[in-house]
């Protein structure tokens, strides 16, 4: 009974005001008519991100975001199943955006040797006989949240891992989309490191 209200008491926590959503920004034909339109594009999207560059950097984040802009909308006019739009990495390289965000963990392995992961037993099999091939979680009712974000320097992807795992269960169990607290798993899961690393299968016994 206990933990069971500790579950419900989880599930009630939205997500904290620390942890940032990342919206996009479509990209429209006339903003990329001109140099003079590319740049009032870009100082939207400052606004919209509320983003500071410096005077001096600001020149190459500008060319940066025009090469990100136009890769953008020339992908959008393809026949993919999805689309792009600007979000808040729109005036970074991939590799600026893989040494602020792409920290995930720092821990270690203990060295342990761990059971190989893909491999189905029988049993497995049998019971995916008759599903459908694949399922959009996205669709009504949705069982995934808003694309959360990290933060700089970070390695918190162990607590995204599992909030977005009891998300999901919840939802499909309840038909209740609730968005979790990552935020709580970093500050109180002891069990982990924090931004310095972890694992969800602890942050699962935390819960």
């Amino acid at each position: 009974m206990e933990r069971a209200l500790e579950m419900m008491l989880l599930v009630a926590i939205v997500l904290a005001a620390t942890t940032l959503v990342a919206l996009g920004m479509d990209i429209k034909d006339k903003d990329l008519a001109s140099e003079d339109s590319l740049r009032a594009l870009y100082e939207r999207w400052c606004e919209h991100y509320r983003v500071a560059r410096d005077l001096d950097d600001k020149t190459r984040r500008f060319n940066v975001f025009k090469e990100n802009a136009h890769m953008i909308h020339k992908f959008n006019q393809g026949d993919a199943p999805y689309k792009l739009s600007l979000n808040l990495f729109g005036d970074m390289t991939d590799e600026e955006v893989h040494r602020a965000y792409g920290h995930c963990s720092n821990i270690k392995s203990d060295g342990r040797k761990h059971r190989q992961q893909g491999r189905f037993t029988d049993d497995a099999i049998n019971a995916r006989k008759g599903l459908p091939s694949s399922v959009d979680w996205r669709r009504r009712p949705s069982a995934v949240t808003k694309v959360k974000l990290q933060g700089v320097h970070c390695g918190s992807c162990w607590a995204f891992a599992a909030t977005a795992a009891v998300e999901g269960i919840n939802s499909i169990r309840t038909r209740n989309l609730t968005s979790l607290s990552t935020q709580q798993l970093v500050d109180c899961d002891k069990g982990n490191g924090g931004c310095k690393g972890g694992f969800a299968k602890l942050a699962f016994k935390y819960i």
